[in-house]
Protein backbone atom coordinates (compact mmCIF):
# COMPACT_ATOMS: atom_id res chain seq x y z
CA UNK A 1 0.00 0.00 0.00
CA UNK A 2 1.31 3.43 -0.94
CA UNK A 3 1.86 6.02 1.78
CA UNK A 4 -0.90 8.64 1.92
CA UNK A 5 1.30 11.41 0.50
CA UNK A 6 2.00 9.38 -2.68
CA UNK A 7 -1.63 8.52 -3.42
CA UNK A 8 -3.63 10.30 -6.12
CA UNK A 9 -5.88 12.68 -4.20
CA UNK A 10 -6.27 15.69 -6.52
CA UNK A 11 -7.50 16.02 -10.08
CA UNK A 12 -4.18 17.55 -11.11
CA UNK A 13 -2.29 14.50 -9.81
CA UNK A 14 -4.70 12.24 -11.72
CA UNK A 15 -4.08 14.12 -14.97
CA UNK A 16 -0.30 14.09 -14.50
CA UNK A 17 -0.30 10.36 -13.76
CA UNK A 18 -2.45 9.52 -16.79
CA UNK A 19 -0.31 11.74 -19.02
CA UNK A 20 2.85 9.97 -17.87
CA UNK A 21 1.36 6.50 -18.35
CA UNK A 22 -0.32 7.21 -21.70
CA UNK A 23 3.05 7.28 -23.44
CA UNK A 24 3.67 3.69 -22.32
CA UNK A 25 0.55 2.39 -24.11
CA UNK A 26 0.93 3.87 -27.58
CA UNK A 27 -0.84 1.79 -30.21
CA UNK A 28 0.11 1.68 -33.89
CA UNK A 29 -3.55 1.93 -34.95
CA UNK A 30 -4.06 5.29 -33.27
CA UNK A 31 -7.05 6.60 -31.39
CA UNK A 32 -9.52 4.25 -33.09
CA UNK A 33 -7.87 1.26 -31.37
CA UNK A 34 -8.37 2.93 -27.99
CA UNK A 35 -11.99 3.74 -28.73
CA UNK A 36 -12.85 0.23 -29.96
CA UNK A 37 -10.38 -1.55 -27.65
CA UNK A 38 -9.20 -3.79 -30.50
CA UNK A 39 -5.64 -4.30 -29.29
CA UNK A 40 -4.04 -5.56 -26.11
CA UNK A 41 -2.43 -2.18 -25.45
CA UNK A 42 -5.80 -0.45 -25.80
CA UNK A 43 -7.37 -2.80 -23.24
CA UNK A 44 -4.47 -2.29 -20.85
CA UNK A 45 -4.71 1.48 -21.26
CA UNK A 46 -8.44 1.32 -20.49
CA UNK A 47 -7.58 -0.69 -17.37
CA UNK A 48 -5.06 1.94 -16.29
CA UNK A 49 -7.61 4.73 -16.74
CA UNK A 50 -10.16 2.88 -14.61
CA UNK A 51 -7.54 2.00 -11.98
CA UNK A 52 -6.29 5.56 -11.63
CA UNK A 53 -9.78 7.09 -11.62
CA UNK A 54 -10.95 4.60 -8.99
CA UNK A 55 -7.93 5.47 -6.86
CA UNK A 56 -8.57 9.20 -7.24
CA UNK A 57 -12.26 9.04 -6.37
CA UNK A 58 -11.71 6.72 -3.40
CA UNK A 59 -8.85 8.87 -2.05
CA UNK A 60 -10.79 12.11 -2.60
CA UNK A 61 -13.81 10.63 -0.76
CA UNK A 62 -16.18 10.84 -3.74
CA UNK A 63 -18.37 7.99 -2.54
CA UNK A 64 -20.64 7.26 -5.52
CA UNK A 65 -18.03 7.81 -8.22
CA UNK A 66 -15.54 5.74 -6.23
CA UNK A 67 -17.96 2.82 -6.09
CA UNK A 68 -18.82 3.16 -9.78
CA UNK A 69 -15.19 3.16 -10.94
CA UNK A 70 -14.32 0.33 -8.58
CA UNK A 71 -17.14 -1.79 -10.05
CA UNK A 72 -16.10 -0.99 -13.63
CA UNK A 73 -12.50 -1.82 -12.78
CA UNK A 74 -13.41 -5.10 -11.11
CA UNK A 75 -15.53 -6.12 -14.12
CA UNK A 76 -12.63 -5.49 -16.51
CA UNK A 77 -10.16 -7.24 -14.22
CA UNK A 78 -12.36 -10.34 -14.03
CA UNK A 79 -12.85 -10.40 -17.78
CA UNK A 80 -9.12 -10.24 -18.57
CA UNK A 81 -7.64 -11.97 -15.48
CA UNK A 82 -5.92 -8.85 -14.15
CA UNK A 83 -5.45 -8.19 -10.46
CA UNK A 84 -3.92 -4.94 -9.29
CA UNK A 85 -5.31 -3.60 -6.00
CA UNK A 86 -5.96 0.11 -5.53
CA UNK A 87 -3.18 2.35 -4.20
CA UNK A 88 -0.35 -0.16 -4.62
CA UNK A 89 1.60 1.25 -7.60
CA UNK A 90 3.05 4.70 -8.16
CA UNK A 91 2.81 6.66 -11.39
CA UNK A 92 4.60 5.11 -14.35
CA UNK A 93 3.18 1.60 -14.08
CA UNK A 94 3.23 -0.44 -17.28
CA UNK A 95 1.48 -3.78 -17.57
CA UNK A 96 3.19 -5.94 -20.17
CA UNK A 97 0.35 -8.29 -21.17
CA UNK A 98 -3.15 -9.50 -20.34
CA UNK A 99 -3.86 -12.61 -18.37
CA UNK A 100 -2.25 -14.41 -15.45
CA UNK A 101 0.79 -15.82 -17.31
Amino acid sequence: MLPIEKRISTYKQLQETLKLERSKYRCKWGELAYFLRISEKAILWHHMILLRKAEYHINAHHQLRGILYRLLLKRLQLKYSLSIPLNTCEAGLKIMHLGPF
